[in-house]
């Protein structure tokens, strides 16, 4: 018997669950009574944060989640598309709040076809050739956008950069480009390091 699809989660409290520290917990289904376990807890699956829901002591709540970093291996034989497990090398898409690495030498048109992720890094390594990374879903990176490629990356997509009371940091040895896209910036400010330029065709 296969499992039924998740119950999606929608959760954009930023300033209360994504400032929690991994471990921490808060209430999501509780009550006096209730004997709930981790088979009820897998039938949610949250989105908007880096969150899960578990069971504790009979209670379901949301914790903060830590994601396994992936890295591109461009491997299927049918698309160049993020949603394609066989395109990371770790075999599935990226989750919420993973550390996500380009470092292959074909670079070229990659489809960033989720409707919407959070990641926390976005780094090109040295390898890497030079991409054009193309989407309609808003992808939301944390930290920083990193080029340590001498090729040019261009970001063609909706994105959203930082989070709040946190400076976003592009650091670039090799070209990037935002382009042609709508930008959202929580970042109190962002900082450039570098010697590779960084080309916005609008103000952020």
């Amino acid at each position: 018997m296969t499992e039924a699809e998740p119950i999606l989660v929608e959760v954009n409290d930023v300033d209360g669950l994504a400032k929690l520290g991994a471990g921490d917990e808060r209430p999501f289904i509780t009550g006096e009574g209730l004997d709930l376990t981790e088979a009820d807890a897998r039938k949610f699956k949250v989105i908007g944060l880096i969150a899960q829901v578990k069971a504790v002591d009979g209670n379901l709540v949301l914790t903060k989640k830590d994601a396994e970093d992936v890295e591109w291996s461009g491997a299927s034989q049918t698309d160049a598309n993020w949603s394609t497990g066989a395109n990371w090398k770790e075999g599935a898409s990226p989750e919420a709040g993973a550390g996500v690495l380009f470092n292959t030498v074909q670079g070229g048109d990659i489809a960033f076809d989720m409707p919407n992720l959070i990641v926390r890094d976005l780094v090109f390594g040295p390898e890497a050739g030079a991409s054009v990374q193309r989407g309609t879903g808003v992808l939301s990176i944390q930290r920083a956008v990193t080029n340590l490629s001498a090729a040019v990356q261009t970001l063609y997509m909706p994105l959203t950069l930082g989070v709040p009371g946190n400076s976003f940091i592009f650091s670039t040895a090799g070209d990037v480009a935002i382009t042609n896209v709508e930008k959202t910036v929580q970042a109190v400010e962002l900082v450039k390091e570098g010697n590779g330029t960084l080309a916005l065709d609008d103000d952020v």
